[in-house]
């Protein structure tokens, strides 16, 4: 997501985001329009790390999540809503790896969920 976005749409003042109180507003919004669901059942998902690249308009925050598992997933549901309520064009990217699959998803608010095969 490119931070100016995010901090229009959760109305953050601009770079201060690495404050906690704004960090929290980001993870929260997160959680509620971004999930994953392992044979269809929710997951919950535990942050990794967060980074910032680019600079000034084109910079993004990137966010890396885990979730528990077991070995027995046959198949991975990613809803993604974000930003689509605040952006008509917006487009997000996620990179998925897990059990030896890699793959690129693409997302906008008319194609907001994508299911992964796994065995």
């Amino acid at each position: 997501m490119f931070k100016n976005d995010v901090e229009d749409a959760l109305l953050i003042k601009k770079d201060i985001i690495t404050n906690e109180d704004e960090k929290e507003k980001v993870l929260s919004y997160v959680s509620k329009n971004f999930t994953v669901k392992l044979n269809n059942t929710a997951r919950v998902m535990v942050l990794e790390k967060i980074n910032y690249e680019g600079e000034d308009y084109t910079e993004t925050i990137n966010l890396k999540y885990s979730i528990n598992h077991t070995n027995n997933v046959d198949k991975v549901e990613i809803e993604n809503r974000l930003l689509f309520g605040f952006f008509d064009d917006q487009t997000n990217i996620v990179y998925f790896s897990a059990f030896d699959k890699e793959k690129t998803l693409t997302y906008n608010r008319f194609f907001e969920k994508n299911w992964i095969e796994i065995k």
